[in-house]
């Protein structure tokens, strides 16, 4: 088989006689990444290991090695069970990213499983109990989604995957950046600055469509960090409000953002904060922004789309 699109990741902290459904085949010169020292060093069930786009795999692994649920089946896959009817109501979408924190014991149902770390550097995984309360009860209204898997290790890969549901090898900027400056023989290239929403991706994206529902249109708001703005679309040079207070320039991008499929913008970063003396991350103020745009919401009488 050739993998298309993106790179095949095998595993975080897989240890051996793990079945992962494939192992990478060939040559690991040309198959695998081999300047993020997470090579294979465990053997059976290829742990840690990047493939390149195309790279040729074999699936399935030998019959002794221990095998998991993630084998694919023909069989259909069972529906996410909520206790709410959702039947005859348009539910309203809340999705909040945080960058690097630790799964907590009330969030370890999402988590992956088991706690022991296999491999080069044994290690033990504890998830420490946070009382979480208001999450807790927004999980007990939710769907829970106990096997998860992010689309891209990396801040902006990940925005722009769960914005339009698409893989982020299938972005326009990067498809057109990476020809630009290859062949594109060995897929796309995916990173921090390729991944954003520009060109047709402007449109093809969840609030965007949310938003121009013909039948139930969606109120949609984005609060909070950004980091997925294209160069074609920043003609006023937003990124200096990565660390400089400028009211018009904020009004002038926040309209950008808008004009992607959001009707409310605001506490709105452009990227990560620099170091300076004039502002930082305001928690508070993302929470009030939030509140006042379902606030807008429940006015109109509208589901919202919150990110």
């Amino acid at each position: 088989a050739l993998m298309e699109g993106g790179c095949l990741y095998s595993g975080s902290g897989v240890g051996p006689r793990i079945d992962q459904g494939f192992e990478f085949k060939g040559n690991p010169i040309s198959t695998l990444f081999l300047n993020n020292t997470m090579l294979n060093r465990n053997g059976l069930g290829q742990a840690d290991a990047y493939g390149w786009p195309y790279s040729k795999i074999a699936v399935p692994l030998s019959s002794t090695a221990e095998t998991t649920t993630s084998r694919p089946t023909t069989s259909p896959t069972p529906s996410p069970v909520s206790p709410i009817n959702h039947d005859d109501i348009q539910p309203n979408i809340v999705i909040f990213v945080i960058d690097d924190i630790l799964f907590t014991k009330d969030w370890s149902i999402s988590a992956p499983h088991g706690t022991e770390l296999q491999g080069t550097i044994s290690k033990s995984i504890t998830y420490n109990d946070f009382v979480t309360p208001n999450i807790a009860v927004f999980m007990e209204e939710a769907v829970i989604f106990p096997q998860s898997y992010v689309a891209g290790p990396k801040c902006a890969p990940s925005r722009f995957a769960i914005l339009t549901g698409r893989q982020t090898s299938r972005a326009e900027w990067a498809v057109q950046r990476t020809l630009q400056t290859c062949s594109g023989k060995m897929g796309t290239n995916v990173t921090i600055q390729t991944s954003k929403i520009t060109l047709n991706d402007s449109v093809n994206n969840i609030p965007f469509i949310l938003k121009n529902d013909a039948n139930t249109p969606y109120w949609t708001g984005m609060v909070g960090k950004w980091h997925v703005m294209g160069s074609n679309e920043d003609i006023y040079g937003c990124g200096l409000l990565a660390g400089t207070e400028n009211e018009t320039l904020y009004n002038l991008c926040t309209g950008i953002v808008r004009n992607q499929g959001f009707d409310f913008v605001d506490a709105w970063y452009y990227s990560n904060i620099g170091e300076n003396n004039h502002f930082g991350h305001n928690p508070e103020w993302m929470v009030s922004q939030s509140q006042k745009f379902i606030q807008q919401a429940q006015a109109r009488n509208k589901p919202f789309f919150l990110y």
